[in-house]
């Protein structure tokens, strides 16, 4: 066997070690520590939960294009206390311009959590208003546990 057929074996064989290390017949042996990928019972107690209104933009894409981005501030919730794994969802509605948007996450620990939404393009010609509507929710969700966190109305400034 040549040198570049035992290299070419090696590779198969490293990846194929590493596909099955962190697949589910695995256990995902490979999936980094600390971090849920399941959802639970439980629920949380919420020390804060801040999202800065006033970050909510409409502005011009950059370049000369024709599109508007939504900018979405994150949300920070802080967590006095854990129990199992719920869930934290994060979700903007902005129904004039068909915006609804979500990101979530597990958590197992208490202490402060960001979640993060990336600007939304919207098509060109949909935005028409000076300023539009929303509604920001942070809610906590298990098998045991649906309920708000934080409900904010918010106004969404079109920059020209």
């Amino acid at each position: 066997m040549e040198r570049s057929d035992w290299l070419a074996a090696v590779v198969v064989i490293l990846v194929a070690v590493l596909l099955l290390g962190s697949g589910p017949l695995a256990g995902g042996l490979l999936q980094p520590s600390g971090t849920p990928t399941t959802l639970g019972e439980g629920d949380v107690e919420v020390g804060a939960v801040d999202v800065s209104t006033a970050e909510f933009v409409l502005t011009p894409g950059r370049f000369g294009t024709a599109v508007t981005y939504l900018r979405i501030p994150d949300a920070a919730v802080e967590l006095a206390s854990v129990t199992d794994r719920p869930r934290l969802v994060y979700r903007v509605q902005v129904p004039a311009l068909g915006v609804d948007r979500s990101a979530n996450m597990i958590v197992t620990d208490r202490g402060q959590h960001r979640l993060h939404l990336r600007a939304q393009a919207l098509e060109p010609g949909t935005v028409e208003e000076d300023e539009y509507t929303g509604t920001v929710r942070v809610r906590v969700q298990s098998f045991s546990t649906d309920r708000t966190l934080y409900r904010q109305n918010v106004t969404v400034e079109v920059k020209r």
